[in-house]
């Protein structure tokens, strides 16, 4: 999935969502599972995959949370390969990020 062009998360241009938005939230919805692949910055996953997760964690529906999000519920596999601990750092931070948003 290509996302380097998103914008930042802001509330501001959040609705209506921005096309780029609305086609990564459709490619999410369409799939099964998630692998997310990150590298390890500073112990942590880098701030554009941050960005594309916040995104994700907002509702389908302007301020409706009951309907749902295009993450919440995906089944989601994290991976990487970074340094000798092969990118723990970052596969436990994503692990904490994920559990919040996909079950909130």
């Amino acid at each position: 999935m290509e996302y380097s062009d998103i914008p930042y998360m802001n509330r501001d241009i959040e609705s209506p969502a921005p096309n780029q938005i609305v086609r990564v939230k459709e490619e999410v919805l369409k799939a099964d599972t998630l692998w997310v692949i990150a590298p390890e910055y500073n112990f942590s996953y880098p701030g554009v995959l941050k960005n594309l997760l916040g995104w994700l964690s907002r509702p389908l529906k302007e301020n409706d949370f009951s309907s749902g999000t295009a993450i919440r519920m995906k089944k989601v596999t994290i991976s990487g390969v970074n340094g000798k601990s092969a990118a723990g750092g970052a596969r436990k931070k994503l692990t904490e990020l994920l559990k919040l948003i996909k079950w909130s």
